[in-house]
This record gives C-alpha cells, structure tokens and sequence, in this order.
C-alpha cells in the first residue's frame, strides 16, 4: 500500500521503519512491565537484546540456505536490511531459545518472564502485520466492506489489521490491568491466544495461501496447534496452588 516514506530527498522503506519501531517499542515495553512487577529488567533488556541479535542471525542465514541463488552474485546482500530476507519461523525459534536458555543460567522465574515480555512480544508482532500492510503482502480477498483498502487495482479486506488490532486491545488490556491473575502465565497465554486466533480468523480472508493435507491453509494449522498448546498450558499452569496471583 504505502511501500515507501518520503523524507526530503531521502525515500525509506516504510516496512524498515515499522519494523525498528516496533523493535524499539516492544522491548523498551517488556523493560518496563519487568520494572513494574518487580523483575531484574536488567536482566530482560540484556535478554532481549541478545535474543534479538540471535534470531536475526539465525532468520537470514535460514533464509540465505533457502534460497542460496540470492546471494551467489551478491554477498553484500547477507548484511542489507532488508525485512522480507528473514526466515521470521526460524528467528522466533532462535530467540526463544535464546531467551530460554538466559533465564535458565540466571536462575530467573520462567513463568513470571513470560508475563514480562509478551506485552512486549505483542507490539512487536503487531508492528509486523503493519509493516506488512505498509508493502501490501499478504494479499486480502477482494471485498466491498466499509473498512477494506485499495490494493492491486481492487478494495480488499486488510487482513494485516485483523492481526495487529486485536493484539494492540489484548496488549493494552494487560498493560492497564492492576488486578489479580489466576496464575503465573495468564498474560504470555492472554496474548499468544489472541495472536494465534486472529491468524486463524484473518487466515480465511487471503487471496491465495500454502496449503497442507491438500485443503488446509498452512497458517491455519498453525495456529490450531499453537491454540491447543496454550490451552494445555492453561489448564496445566491453572492447577498449581503455589501462586497467589499478584502481579
């Protein structure tokens, strides 16, 4: 829709400035919700800043195996920042992990951690879809509703906004909550709930999708099993007694 910002003289790509905004956004977010509840933040903002170096890296050399053919005339291309040349799966994969094993050496809180960063996770995914709404991929069914927008020569549905509002909702409600959880995780599975169902939803509404067992849209399947392992979380987290759910 929007692919390019113009500055001046300077023309910037509006995905980069999403992306370094919501980066920016999100993580000083989780320093301040580790604040809030009482967390060593300097320990989630070495976290976050080493889980973020990591996943880069692990998302472009993913990518850069991927596709090899990219890169064999241009090895400068490996440093570009260019958003699209990641591998997000594999960066989130290699962060997480990374963050995982952090906190495992600190001897931190899992479950409390969790609650830390993923308002900050939640911006971050949300400054995603709209960068990915800024380039116009992926593509929305064409429709005549009162909010879709022009693109490819037709009006379509913004799928983009179908992810990234119901995240800023979920992400705000947790930031202005002040009382009690029912457990220690509630607001990591709070909004990993909401972002894997508003893929599921926003899924239905693509123009064209990778499909799996012959009918499926892969991100579909996706975010079924991402639902299934947040509420197994759920109930599992929900049974200890040993919380007393302040936060």
């Amino acid at each position: 829709m929007y692919p390019t910002l113009h500055i001046g003289p300077a023309a910037i790509q509006t995905m980069v400035v999403l992306w370094f905004a919501g980066l920016w956004l999100g993580m000083d977010i989780a320093s301040r919700t580790a604040a809030r509840r009482e967390l060593p933040h300097g320990f989630v903002d070495s976290a976050l800043f080493w889980s973020l170096i990591a996943g880069v890296i692990a998302a472009r050399l993913a990518f850069v195996i991927q596709y090899p053919e990219s890169y064999r005339n241009d090895w400068m291309g490996l440093v570009s920042p260019q958003p699209e040349s990641l591998n997000g799966m594999v960066g989130l994969i290699a962060g997480a992990g990374v963050m995982a094993w952090l906190a495992w050496r600190a001897g931190a809180a899992f479950r409390p951690l969790l609650d830390a960063l993923a308002p900050g996770v939640g911006i971050m995914l949300a400054a995603i879809a709209l960068a990915q709404l800024a380039e116009g991929s992926p593509v929305g069914l064409a429709s005549d509703v009162p909010w879709a927008v022009d693109l490819w020569d037709a009006t379509r549905h913004p799928v983009q906004l179908y992810i990234a509002l119901p995240l800023l909702i979920a992400v705000g409600g947790v930031w202005f909550w002040r009382g009690e959880r029912p457990f220690a995780g509630f607001d990591a599975l709070l909004i990993g709930g909401v972002y894997a169902l508003a893929v599921l939803v926003s899924s239905r509404w693509y123009e064209s999708s990778t499909t799996v067992f012959d009918d499926f849209r892969r991100e579909q399947v996706l975010a079924w099993i991402a639902l299934l392992v947040i509420a197994v979380l759920g109930v599992w987290w929900s049974r200890e007694t040993d919380y007393d759910g302040t936060q």
